[in-house]
């Protein structure tokens, strides 16, 4: 069964235009509420009123980058709840490790098929829920 991305509220924050603007087209066309962000800084200031359901993260951003931007969100408790997801360039088996040892729920390489982002965010999404869920029933 395929995810109804419908309910879907997803922030995107990577500082390439392109990538943003794809990754935004893409899932506004499969029906998610999407909420784009060019930077860290802006996406924080964001993601209290847009209140998203999923995030999509670069990592390799100037500034505040998606390293600490994920550190940032993890210390707010209206943000726990939320999947946040590394969407990077990144891709090394050692790159993988270490983004989900800092506390990622997952991780996705650029660049991506949309057929593949679609099935991997559904997995990911899927695991993260699962997973809170058992622990909320303990």
């Amino acid at each position: 069964m395929k995810t109804d991305f419908t309910d879907w509220r997803v922030l995107a924050v990577d500082d390439e235009p392109d990538n943003l603007n794809l990754i935004a087209d893409v899932l506004e066309f499969n029906h998610a509420t999407v909420c784009a962000a060019q930077n860290g800084e802006q996406g924080l200031s964001m993601v209290g009123e847009f209140r998203p359901t999923v995030i999509l993260l670069d990592l390799a951003m100037p500034g505040v980058d998606g390293w600490e931007m994920h550190r940032r969100l993890r210390q707010r408790p209206d943000i726990n709840h939320v999947p946040i997801i590394a969407l990077t360039a990144l891709a090394m088996p050692d790159d993988a490790e270490r983004v989900m040892s800092a506390g990622f729920d997952g991780y996705i390489t650029k660049p991506f098929r949309f057929a593949d982002l679609f099935e991997q965010l559904e997995a990911i999404v899927g695991s993260y829920h699962a997973k809170h869920q058992d622990k909320d029933q303990s």
